[in-house]
């Protein structure tokens, strides 16, 4: 096997097709490991910065990438300076290495590479935890004499899709998808209500105009992650859609009251399932539940196009989240480190019990979707 690390992105893009490939062949893999993302990512936060992506050759055919970056903000203050870690930092779940096959050696020869290529700490934040990542990368560091903790991360609220949307909604709680329905005829009631679904590169630029002047029209209006009140962000999710668009894996929402965007939910498709990765709404109009009302769009056509998954991004204690989902992927921090570190109990404490309740507290001040 051949091991080859990219420090910049203008080479990396040089690999798209191949990358692409390599998806498309991986059986634990999600939308954040994808080229369209990791591409989009580096143009709109990480540019002109190095990074440190690790790719596996056998042959003349690529079996495995590990996208990281070298810096120093994934430690806490007592960690030791420098990190390797994946990509992204901000936004969403994190990518694993994506492997197409043999997994457990793919990891061992990261692990051999990074050693003799030196680094302080390998750091895998929120990687999937029923990935090969996960898996099998505690194992390859313990056999190299490297230390490596595995702390229990985030979730993300998942639903299984059955063939009949109705039919699992009353399924899930009757009282509910009564609720659902009333919320749904309620708006239709209000005006001329559109969904548009956007899937062409053509349609990007306009959605994006609508989808930024609902985030100004929300309660997270003031969010530093919002992609109306940061710029970069913008940025990335602009060029998201454009590459996922072309890739043809882009399907985002955005419904329209007499020709007012109120809600969207920005989403993909990737292996037969659905990523949503934003969803707002315009606050003026919290009393037709509009967020519910696109939400549950989204649902029926993934059901009608034979979906298997939904995943509505990280968080739980949402109870729009709660009400839809049915089950949860979970989702662990890894950390590679030379020798034992008795300060990393610092770390599992603070990972494991004080994380848990800021998230606990903050998701009871979320209100959408409505």
């Amino acid at each position: 096997m051949r091991v080859q690390e990219i420090t910049t992105a203008e080479e990396l893009a040089t690999y798209e097709s191949q990358w692409k490939g390599l998806v498309a062949r991986s059986a634990h893999t999600s939308v954040f490991d994808t080229f369209e993302w990791q591409s989009a990512w580096l143009e709109a936060l990480w540019q002109g910065k190095a990074i440190r992506f690790v790719f596996f050759w056998e042959g003349e055919s690529l079996v495995g990438v590990a996208p990281l970056l070298a810096t120093d903000s994934e430690g806490l203050p007592w960690c030791m300076a420098g990190s390797i870690t994946s990509t992204p930092r901000q936004f969403g779940f994190r990518s694993n290495v994506v492997c197409a096959k043999q997994p457990d050696r793919i990891l061992g020869a990261l692990v051999d590479h990074l050693r003799r290529s030196g680094f302080p700490r390998l750091v895998f934040p929120d990687a999937m935890a029923e990935s090969s990542l996960a898996k099998y990368l505690p194992v390859k560091a313990t056999a190299a004499g490297l230390s490596c903790r595995v702390i229990a991360g985030g979730v993300s609220p998942i639903t299984h899709l059955t063939g009949n949307w109705e039919a699992q909604l009353r399924a899930h709680s009757a009282h509910f998808a009564k609720e659902v329905r009333r919320k749904v005829k309620r708006f239709e009631q209000a005006g001329r209500s559109e969904v548009l679904v956007v899937s062409a590169e053509e349609h990007c630029g306009p959605a994006m105009r609508d989808i930024i002047q609902v985030e100004s029209r929300s309660w997270k209006s003031n969010v530093t992650a919002s992609i109306s009140s940061n710029e970069a962000v913008a940025r990335l999710y602009a060029g998201f859609a454009t590459r996922a668009a072309r890739s043809g894996i882009l399907r985002t929402y955005v419904l329209y009251l007499d020709s007012r965007p109120v809600s969207f939910v920005f989403g993909v498709v990737l292996k037969n399932e659905y990523y949503a990765f934003k969803t707002s709404y315009d606050a003026a109009f919290k009393q037709l539940s509009p967020g519910i009302v696109i939400i549950d769009r989204v649902f029926r056509d993934a059901v009608d196009q034979c979906l298997m998954t939904v995943d509505l991004g990280p968080g739980t204690g949402m109870r729009w989240k709660d009400e839809f989902s049915d089950d949860v992927r979970r989702h662990v921090h890894i950390c590679v480190f030379g020798g034992r570190r008795a300060l990393c109990r610092c770390c599992s404490t603070y990972r494991q019990t004080i994380m848990p309740l800021v998230r606990s507290a903050r998701s009871r001040w979320v209100l959408a979707p409505s």
